[in-house]
């Protein structure tokens, strides 16, 4: 079974900075969509660089689907209207691949994004392309450590400091890259907490049979009084 540990902290913590020391194979992205069921598809799209140069921004008018639901619009605020002027994604995608080229992409909750963007291609009649990708939420969990039971694996963090748009969300992302990678290593002692944790253990198997030792002489006592008096009377 999957423990908490701090080493995935430290992990998280390396790998953010690995990430800003080669910052130059990475771009961060983050989209916004018409709802999250499966025939839903990205509406917003932006790409920025460690610099948060904006490499790409866009808005993106729905193929399929022809209506946002209420819930997503109380969280971005787009409307059908914002989009009526937007190109579909089956013309907006070739920037989209010439941006992101050979980079890996870097998204907080990248499965749904990824997901998507599948989707969108498949309303689009897009050709699918491969690209290479990396979730941030995934790394940011591990480095805050907070477990969660029921899955047993670390509780997924919210995205803190986005303004809900896919540009004020990719700025925010990098500020959780760079919290990570600013943060402490945490000094791990593993070989001396294991070795204290058997001799605690080891002391309490000794008490236990000490005292399993003394309950049975005293038993026999018991007993070889009980066998004497029963002789005298």
């Amino acid at each position: 079974m999957k423990k908490p540990s701090l080493k995935d902290r430290n992990d998280a913590i390396l790998w953010a900075r690995n990430v800003l020391e080669n910052k130059q194979k990475y771009l961060i992205m983050d989209t916004e969509t018409s709802g999250l069921a499966d025939d839903d598809e990205i509406i917003q799209m932006a790409i920025i660089d460690f610099d948060e140069n904006v490499l790409y921004n866009t808005l993106i008018k729905p193929k399929v689907k022809k209506s946002i639901s209420r819930d997503s619009t109380l969280i971005h605020g787009l409307t059908k209207k914002d989009l009526a002027e937007a190109p579909f994604f089956e013309t907006a995608v070739f920037k989209f691949i010439d941006v992101i080229k050979d980079k890996t992409i870097l998204m907080y909750n990248a499965e749904f994004d990824a997901r998507m963007l599948r989707q969108t291609c498949y309303a689009n009649n897009c050709k699918k392309f491969p690209f290479s990708y990396w979730c941030v939420m995934k790394e940011y969990s591990k480095f805050v450590g907070e477990w969660n039971d029921y899955h047993n694996d670390y509780k997924f963090q919210k995205l803190s400091g986005g303004d809900h748009t896919a540009l004020g969300d990719c700025k925010a992302t990098l500020r959780v890259l760079k919290k990570m990678a600013k943060s402490d290593l945490v000094k791990l002692d593993t070989e001396n907490e294991a070795s204290v944790m058997i001799e605690k253990t080891d002391t309490r198997d000794d008490e236990f049979s000490s005292k399993t030792i003394k309950g049975v002489f005293i038993l026999v006592f018991i007993i070889i009084i009980i066998a004497i008096l029963s002789m005298i009377f």
